[in-house]
């Protein structure tokens, strides 16, 4: 039985999901906890429809695993679910071959592992941590068969790997390293929730649309986004990007805090949109400007390099601070 993600919640809101079962709820003076809650199978769907993150699966099965052994089979299909094009640690396996093995469906979730998956996949935080890494003999062939794979959880590392699946999805990881893979046929990467940093480097035919959505910081190292159909950064803490060329001729870093452009080609941009109330902007030896440039807001603006100083059709808008200092 697959679930799939289609309600994707933070760690923390499945934690407070799955407390009354782990825990029991606070009373009402915050100062004792109530009897622990019962799990339900309706709860434990939720948590599957909402998460892959190895910590709150594992809970999830340990609440189950508290219950009379008579209330257990009721959970069946929540179990062999947790395997259903998902990657589990093997501490989670463990847990849930105790459980089918005391309902009696052993044979059962044992053949879930041994299926070959296409269509969505999700990866769990401490396989990844352990298992994906660089070299193509650990490369999963049936990454190419998935439409989507979604990684949960600790560190993701995919580094020259090829046939990749259409889609790549980051929920909830902790740190995103990308290098030297061969990206042909990646139709689009989405980062969300990424706690600490994305950092993406000499990725070849690129051209997928690339969505940063809530991560501090982003990396993006020797890459050509000529043929990426969107680039879409919101809500970073801050951006670098290095050596790099084919930016869209329209680049909104306006929810980003701070921004670091470094030896890059800005010939493809035409105006850089900024928020005057948040930006850091900075521009260092970069080269081959357009004709025109509009640089829009941020508090502080700084160009650094000699072709900043003769620059013509050079627009600075609605910022606070503006320096522009020549390499010597």
């Amino acid at each position: 039985m697959w679930v799939d993600i289609s309600d994707f919640k933070s760690a923390l809101a499945v934690e407070n999901i799955l407390t009354p079962h782990k825990k029991g709820r606070l009373s009402s003076d915050k100062k004792t906890r109530l009897p622990k809650e019962p799990i339900t199978p309706e709860i434990c769907m939720e948590v599957l429809k909402s998460t892959n993150y190895a910590r709150n699966i594992k809970d999830m099965l340990l609440c189950i695993a508290e219950l009379p052994q008579a209330e257990q089979a009721q959970f069946k299909d929540v179990v062999l679910a947790v395997f259903s094009n998902r990657e589990q640690p093997d501490d989670i396996l463990e847990v849930a071959e105790n459980l089918a093995q005391t309902s009696g469906y052993l044979p059962e979730l044992q053949e879930e592992f041994n299926k070959s998956y296409d269509g969505r996949f999700f990866y769990s935080a401490n396989y990844l941590k352990e298992a994906i890494s660089t070299t193509e003999e650990q490369y999963n062939p049936a990454w190419a068969k998935c439409g989507k794979i979604t990684f949960c959880g600790e560190t993701a590392k995919i580094e020259d790997q090829k046939a990749l699946p259409l889609q790549l999805e980051f929920f909830q990881v902790h740190d995103v390293h990308m290098t030297n893979n061969d990206m042909t046929g990646v139709e689009s990467l989405y980062f969300r929730d990424v706690n600490n940093q994305v950092q993406m480097r000499g990725l070849q035919n690129l051209s997928a649309a690339l969505t940063f959505d809530a991560v501090f910081h982003v990396g993006l190292h020797h890459l050509d986004f000529s043929h990426c159909p969107e680039l879409r950064f919101l809500n970073l803490y801050d951006t670098s990007i290095h050596h790099s060329k084919g930016l869209p001729e329209v680049l909104d870093v306006s929810t980003i805090q701070s921004v670091f452009i470094d030896s890059s080609d800005l010939t493809s941009v035409r105006e850089f949109k900024l928020n005057r109330a948040h930006n850091q902007f900075s521009i260092i030896d970069s080269s081959n400007l357009p004709d025109n440039m509009v640089i829009d807001g941020a508090s502080m603006i700084t160009l650094t390099g000699s072709s900043w100083v003769d620059a013509e059709n050079l627009t600075l808008k609605n910022a606070e601070k503006i320096k522009i200092i020549p390499l010597n």
